[in-house]
């Protein structure tokens, strides 16, 4: 696990005891490992097509938390998942890895090490933890270690990678933002939808392809959805899926590691932007106008749309 805090040109990294985080960096940045409590050994793996990237940084211990990983379905596993991507993708063998290790259990509280950046790399932070006896002299619990790093440019784009796909893909794509884009899906697929950067909400809609073939639209109907789900809007589990005004469903969720969205309001309109005083503004309804097209939809002055992302809370007066 890991969290992230910024302040200026510096970026602040916690990492737990047990786990491993991964930073990108590029050339003229500056990076920081502290051991905060003491005693906390640290192994850094550089991921660089130049293995000078970091020059001061000398491979001489294994890697026991890299060799540990294990994909799966949890969160952990998930976030190992992407670590053993990253491995993959730079022809490493995951048993072969190799770390500079950092801090041992002699080290004071607050030690640091630093390194400067001379070529573009992914750095692996891992925090080793081990089996505590209290039973023996001198007990040391493994504990957290912080990372900063200094941005040479800190206004640079940070293009994030994404994570690991729930099954393998048969198609992906970006939407850019400010844009909409439509796709055709077999019954059976899975969708996964991914907020690559962190807070970007985003509209959903969905309809029966054979009605629409048929010359009937037939799409997702959230005053349905909720009265036949009894929530505001579906959960994985046995009140997981979205109906079409019909009462048949369309679409079932399987996994949502968010738990808020919006099934209330409209996708952003024409009208919403101009009575704000921006006549004219690029908006949800009509790009869905423009992308639906092709299908033979017909174009709306407003989509009820499922507004994924959308931190949307119920209080006491619903």
């Amino acid at each position: 696990m890991f969290g992230l805090s910024t302040a200026g040109d510096i970026e602040r990294f916690r990492v737990g005891p047990g786990s491993v985080t991964a930073l990108r960096v590029f050339g003229g940045d500056r990076i920081d490992v502290i051991d905060a409590h003491g005693r906390q050994p640290v192994e850094l793996t550089v991921l660089a097509a130049d293995p000078r990237a970091l020059a001061e940084v000398r491979p001489d211990a294994d890697t026991t938390v890299l060799c540990g990983l294990l994909p799966g379905a949890d969160e952990n596993g998930y976030a190992a998942g992407r670590i053993l991507s990253l491995l993959s993708r730079h022809r490493i063998e995951q048993h072969n890895a190799r770390a500079t290790r950092l801090f041992d259990e002699h080290s004071a509280a607050g030690s640091r090490a630093g390194f400067a950046v001379d070529g573009d790399a992914v750095v692996l932070v891992a925090a080793p933890a081990w089996a505590m006896s209290l039973s023996g002299p001198d007990p040391n619990p493994p504990s957290e270690v912080f990372v900063e790093v200094r941005r040479a440019d800190p206004h640079r784009p940070e293009l994030r990678d994404l994570p690991e796909p729930l099954a393998e893909p048969l198609w992906d794509m970006r939407i850019d933002a400010a844009t909409a884009s439509s796709y055709e899906l077999r019954e059976g697929q899975f969708v996964q939808i991914i907020d690559v950067q962190g807070r970007q909400c985003s509209d959903f809609l969905a309809f029966d392809a054979h009605a629409l073939g048929d010359g009937h639209e037939y799409g997702l109907d959230a005053t349905t959805t909720r009265t036949i789900g009894g929530g505001a809007y579906p959960q994985p589990g046995l009140s997981g899926r979205f109906f079409d005004g019909r009462a048949r469903p369309l679409v079932e969720v399987v996994r949502d590691t968010v738990g808020r969205h919006d099934t209330f309001a409209l996708a952003c309109t024409a009208k919403y932007y101009a009575d704000m005083g921006y006549p004219g503004h690029v908006n949800c309804t009509d790009n869905f106008n423009a992308t639906l097209s092709r299908f033979g939809v017909a174009p709306r002055q407003g989509w009820p749309a499922l507004n994924l992302f959308y931190n949307t809370a119920f209080d006491a007066q619903h």
